[in-house]
């Protein structure tokens, strides 16, 4: 049991960080004991795609979604670690968020689909492929190289959908409906290579993480700038800094 609570810490890092700088920390470490997906061995990547912290939650003040892909399901706590319930069929889940009315969006390998906040399923919003509105995420779990995550503008409510092997972000607007695009396949700038994670700094501008890069966007998807880092996860705490899976915490801008 140490060594998986190891190697899930390690691999979970960055959202723990960002959930413990949204008031989690006054909880007991229950998420500890918890052995998602299958978590065992060499197979990691058989824990959490992506965890969010609802810190306005209806539940005790606040909720913690897990996209737990190795189980092909998200789970929801409450911050005391009470089991509230399970959105299942999902098949290697990527990605889950919340927006401000409590609908839950998922991000998995066929596409992109909400529910209330209870659960219940609302509409599908994107399937499988490379069209507008629909996605391609890898199917493997051994591959951490194609990723997906979801993350909601603080101030227009969109909702922001890394489409991995499209090597693109994908754009819904409140309602679900596709929006825009941007993003293509390259190591020039503005372009990406298998992106994989993507968070909202305070002032707006979205951070998509790759391979090498982190790069920044403004909110209508037009690129700013770039910072070489060899890592593929991020966290942004609300005064603006950047934590990375190196261990490092960054300026806005991404220096150290």
């Amino acid at each position: 049991m140490k060594s998986k609570t190891i190697r899930f810490l390690s691999f979970l890092f960055p959202y723990l960080l960002a959930c413990s700088i949204s008031h989690a920390y006054e909880q007991d470490n229950w998420y500890l004991a918890e052995e998602w997906g299958g978590l065992g061995g060499s197979e990691y990547y058989y824990g959490p795609a992506q965890v969010y912290y609802e810190s306005n939650g209806s539940i005790n003040g606040g909720r913690i979604y897990v996209a737990d892909q190795g189980a092909n399901k998200v789970q929801v706590f409450e911050t005391n670690g009470t089991k509230l319930f399970e959105i299942t069929n999902l098949s290697y889940v990527k990605g889950v968020t919340v927006d401000a009315n409590g609908t839950i969006f998922c991000l998995y390998r066929n596409g992109l689909k909400s529910y209330d906040h209870n659960g219940t399923f609302n509409q599908t919003l994107g399937g499988g492929g490379s069209g507008d509105g629909q996605f391609s995420i890898e199917a493997s779990l051994f591959n951490s190289q194609s990723q997906g995550a979801l993350a909601i503008h603080p101030a227009n409510g969109r909702l922001y959908a890394v489409d991995g092997k499209n090597n693109r972000v994908q754009v819904f607007d409140a309602n679900g409906s596709f929006h825009s695009k941007f993003g293509t396949s390259g190591t020039a700038p503005g372009q990406l290579t298998m992106p994989k994670d993507l968070a909202f700094l305070p002032d707006g501008r979205l951070i998509i993480t790759d391979n090498s890069y982190l790069h920044y966007f403004d909110e209508n998807g037009t690129f700013l700038n770039r910072v070489g880092v060899n890592q593929t996860r991020v966290a942004i705490h609300k005064d603006g800094t950047v934590w990375t899976a190196d261990g490092k915490l960054r300026n806005a801008d991404g220096t150290v």
